[in-house]
């Protein structure tokens, strides 16, 4: 199921996004749409921990605030959704891609340039899908980018996933998570720790591993070896 949110205060284009995005999206992938008209209101859902849209579509130019403060406030909180903007404006456009986001459509809108932006999404995003992990915290779901969690960590039912700048509890057990991620790029190297060998920068006494931003994670006597024979393969590849 895809969310997909539209933060602006003119509704016509809510109308034409959902008419061309809900024709263009494969049959077994249901939509479903949330209309802003404020950025307080997009952001009220995010202190509630209720915003758990894939892709927003959002104007700058909001009637409340400043959009790129609700894009900014929703990379701060790390939360992994795609966005495209909606300007008048050919300058917001530049601005918009020093915050990363995906596309840029000129209002008033046109059919075939949000056809367009669907057509890429649909190829791009939903083959990225396996990259996502979708956790319960507190009664809620929250969806985390694996690649963003260097490594989880395990503290008797307590899972942690540790990012650059943060770190979320869920409980999972490890045996499951592990068998889970094993073809995601994760390996298992203590029982009580996973790690994204992306992150991984070298071996360090054949007893732990060190990651590039210099956490240091242990390893057991029975992983190394394993470890060490993956870590080759991939640097042959890479």
């Amino acid at each position: 199921m895809l969310q997909i949110a539209v933060c602006d205060i003119d509704k016509k284009g809510l109308s034409l996004v959902r008419e061309i995005w809900e024709n263009q999206l494969p049959d077994t992938e249901e939509a479903i749409f949330t209309y802003y008209g404020t950025g307080r209101e997009l952001l009220e859902e995010v202190r509630e921990d209720r915003f758990g849209q894939g892709v927003l579509f959002i104007d700058p130019q909001l009637p409340d605030m400043d959009g790129f403060v609700v894009i900014e406030i929703l990379q701060r909180h790390r939360i992994p959704v795609t966005v495209i903007l909606l300007s008048k404006d050919n300058e917001a456009a530049q601005k918009g891609y020093r915050f990363h986001v995906y596309d840029f459509l000129h209002k008033p809108l046109q059919s075939e340039e949000v056809r367009r932006t669907a057509d890429r999404y649909i190829r791009e995003f939903l083959r990225r899908e396996d990259h996502l992990l979708t956790v319960r915290v507190r009664g809620k779901e929250k969806t985390l980018w694996l690649d963003d969690i260097m490594y989880f960590e395990s503290h008797v039912r307590v899972l942690k996933a540790v990012m650059e700048e943060d770190t979320l509890d869920f409980y999972m057990k490890m045996n499951v998570l592990a068998d889970m991620l094993r073809s995601k790029g994760f390996f298992r190297c203590h029982q009580s720790f996973l790690i994204n060998l992306d992150y991984v920068y070298r071996i360090e006494n054949n007893n732990s591993v060190l990651l590039f931003n210099r956490h240091q994670i242990p390893v057991s006597r029975r992983y190394i070896r394993q470890l060490k024979e993956i870590l080759a393969e991939r640097s042959m590849e890479g």
